[in-house]
């Protein structure tokens, strides 16, 4: 899902987001970084989106499987 150009991963394709989110979020705006944020605080950033992804992915819970 997308909200002001933020990215984060849901359970669901319909519901509310702020309660499906998974994992953390990923904002492209953070200070001409990729941040990588839990709520407001800040866990890592990175130079490419594809960084911030793959470490997004890298810590998603297990077994959560496809939205629904």
């Amino acid at each position: 899902m997308t909200s002001h150009f933020n990215l984060w991963f849901s359970t669901s394709t319909t519901a509310r987001w702020n309660t499906t989110r998974v994992g953390y979020m990923i904002w492209p705006h953070d200070e001409g970084f990729y941040g990588v944020r839990n709520g407001s605080e800040l866990l890592a950033r990175f130079d490419t989106p594809e960084e911030a992804v793959a470490f997004v992915v890298a810590v998603l819970p297990e077994g959560i499987g496809p939205a629904n």
